[in-house]
């Protein structure tokens, strides 16, 4: 890791340090609970990999957002960051393995996957058991279009799978 030094900016100073990989990481700020790095910049909170694309090409225009070519939120290496449209970056999120639903995906998986309420046994119990879907709903505390989904491979198929 290479040390970037301290840069004064906004009332607070902000660290970078340079990893092995080519990103830049901020070790002076918080990230927020997506992972992305927050500083105040004209008087709101915004995400430090746009506060440093604006600084070098100017406004974002409307419609449009930053990406990470390196897919670390936290980064803020000009040379990772690059403008395109949601679709750019969906299409991106797809082809790189980052998604939930349209390919099989271990990073984001089953109890990976911080949305899920439930855990890889929970859910090879909901699929072999008998009971209801209401009753499995009141059990497991999820709703029963969650229990149907299981039940009938549409979520959790990965796992499931494996049970017949």
């Amino acid at each position: 890791m290479i040390n970037l030094g301290k840069i004064t900016k906004f009332g607070k100073e902000i660290v970078l340090e340079k990893q092995d990989n080519g990103c830049i990481k901020c070790l002076s700020h918080c990230q927020d609970t997506d992972g992305y790095t927050r500083i105040r910049y004209n008087g709101k909170h915004e995400r430090l990999f746009r506060v440093i694309y604006m600084q070098k090409y100017g406004e974002i225009p409307k419609g449009m957002l930053i990406r990470h070519k390196c897919d670390n939120t936290w980064c803020c290496n000009i040379e990772h960051l690059e403008i395109g449209t949601q679709k750019d970056n969906v299409r991106d999120m797809i082809e790189r393995g980052r998604d939930a639903y349209h390919r099989p995906n271990i990073s984001c998986r089953g109890e990976k996957n911080k949305q899920n309420k439930l855990n890889e046994k929970q859910v090879k119990e909901i699929y072999l058991s008998n009971l209801g879907y209401k009753r499995l709903s009141k059990i497991y505390n999820v709703s029963t279009t969650n229990i149907r989904n299981i039940k009938k491979k549409f979520q959790w198929k990965w796992l499931t799978d494996t049970l017949d």
